[in-house]
């Protein structure tokens, strides 16, 4: 949101005028930022119908346009692996501008490049500002990407859990990662993977 935007809401919401309830995001940690971060967020503000407490970020492009910043090359675009928009020093410092002044940072980053980057520069900007932008434990992890995406797709019902009425939609994996230690989840071989009670795919020994 841009000042001429937000000044509008502010408007309409000193007046009740708005109908809806609106969270915001600054786009960056330019100019913008700098204008509307004068007072630090803006939290439910006109009876909670106006906040504008985090930013948004890009650290690469879309997998459609083959932008998406990859490890490896796209298979069907040989020596392309994308685009980072930022450097890790840029990135780092620009979360690290957003947290100073209060703001959560949220980042779109598509490729596991991109992703492996954000993720650095969440930790280097957080050192930097005392604190840790948040740690999900193995648990939460593991149900977020089970039973609660299933849940945000309305498939509560048939995915997510193995019971019984449900789709049997499941992955086996080489070592117990709820006993292991974390440094050695990256480590993990997915060793088959069934999709309705149907082996799809089997690693080769």
């Amino acid at each position: 949101m841009t000042p001429r935007p937000l000044r509008a809401a502010r408007h309409d919401a000193d007046r009740h005028q708005l109908t809806t309830r609106i969270c915001a995001m600054i786009g960056g940690t330019g100019k913008d930022f700098d204008a509307n971060s004068k007072h630090g967020p803006l939290i439910g503000y006109g009876d909670d119908f106006l906040t504008v407490r985090a930013v948004k970020l890009y650290a690469d492009g879309a997998l459609g346009s083959r932008g998406a910043a990859m490890l490896e090359p796209y298979s069907d675009d040989p020596g392309n692996r994308g685009l980072l928009f930022h450097t890790p020093a840029e990135l780092t410092a620009m979360i690290g501008k957003a947290l100073g002044k209060g703001y959560q940072v949220a980042i779109h980053a598509l490729g596991d490049r991109a992703n492996r980057e954000v993720l650095d520069s969440y930790a280097a900007a957080c050192k930097l500002h005392g604190g840790e932008d948040l740690r999900m434990t193995r648990i939460e992890a593991f149900r977020a990407f089970t039973l609660d995406a299933a849940w945000a797709a309305h498939q509560e019902k048939t995915l997510g859990t193995l019971e019984p009425g449900k789709w049997a939609d499941f992955i086996l994996v080489d070592h117990d990662l709820f006993k292991d230690p974390p440094q050695t989840i990256w480590k993990t071989r997915v060793l088959q993977t069934w999709v309705g009670g149907r082996r799809v795919y089997a690693a080769t020994p």
